[in-house]
């Protein structure tokens, strides 16, 4: 093992939660070369990439399953798509074909069809 990695793993162990950045301007390293020894090393646990980012727990309509979704993944969703209903896409594909699939009622209306008033 060498001395940079020597160095690498000693730091992230005596200070856990680290970014590669910080650890590589401290021992004089590349941000690439001490992400390259984490991964060599399989120290992923001890560095900042290893912080786990907020949650929020949310509840499926359809099989009422609790399931966790990153804050920042609900917010964006919510001003761009819709607050977020269902914990896997089975669940939307339930809703979806009970609303326009086969037996719903929903007709459709062809692009070169048109109404007559």
């Amino acid at each position: 093992m060498g001395d940079s990695m020597l160095r690498v793993m000693k730091l992230l162990q005596e200070k856990p939660g680290r970014s590669m950045a910080e650890a590589g301007r401290e021992l004089r390293l590349s941000r690439e070369r001490v992400r390259q020894i984490v991964r060599d090393l399989d120290l992923y646990h001890l560095s900042a990439r290893h912080r786990k980012a907020p949650r929020i727990t949310l509840v499926c309509e359809v099989c009422g399953t609790e399931y966790p979704m990153l804050k920042s993944a609900y917010e964006w969703r919510k001003a761009h798509v819709g607050t977020p209903r269902f914990c896997s896409g089975s669940c939307r594909g339930k809703v979806l074909s009970k609303k326009y699939g086969f037996g719903s009622g929903h007709t459709r209306v062809k692009a070169n069809e048109t109404e007559e008033v």
